[in-house]
């Protein structure tokens, strides 16, 4: 039987911005954090509630992490450094290695790049995505 956890051909897709939009995967991914939605509820309780009030606030798409073993001629990993340098808003697909071709798909600002090195270790980055608007889960 199949682990349905495994996240064995996982990919973190990076589209080109061009119509109709191409997404390569990104090269070298170690691990993965996100999408990491979150809700921000505002209170309505009154002087005559014995009980804390809530409503439905505004909703985050959160942040989107990865740790990348860095190759530096990688056109996919100077191309996200490129997307940070600009400030450009890209799309994005998570794509889940599961039968039915699910993915998260969003638009993020790089605002982390931070390759890093040490003694007996891999040179690696990490790399941080900020979601902006709501990630749509697709499933096919």
């Amino acid at each position: 039987m199949a682990n349905k956890n495994a996240s064995l051909g996982l990919q973190i897709k990076r589209g080109n911005g061009a119509n109709p939009e191409v997404f390569t995967a990104l090269a070298a991914v170690d691990n993965i954090s996100g999408p990491g939605l979150s809700m921000s509820p505002i209170d309505v309780t009154t002087l005559d509630d014995t009980w804390d009030e809530f409503v439905a606030g505004i909703r985050s798409g959160g942040d989107f992490t990865m740790t990348l073993q860095f190759e530096p001629d990688d056109t996919g990993h100077q191309a996200l450094l490129g997307d940070f340098t600009a400030g450009t808003l890209r799309n994005f697909e998570l794509v889940f290695p599961n039968t039915g071709n699910t993915l998260w798909a969003f638009s993020a600002y790089v605002t982390k790049y931070a390759p890093k090195g040490a003694v007996k270790s891999a040179l690696t980055a990490d790399v941080s995505l900020k979601i902006s608007g709501q990630p749509t889960l697709v499933t096919d």
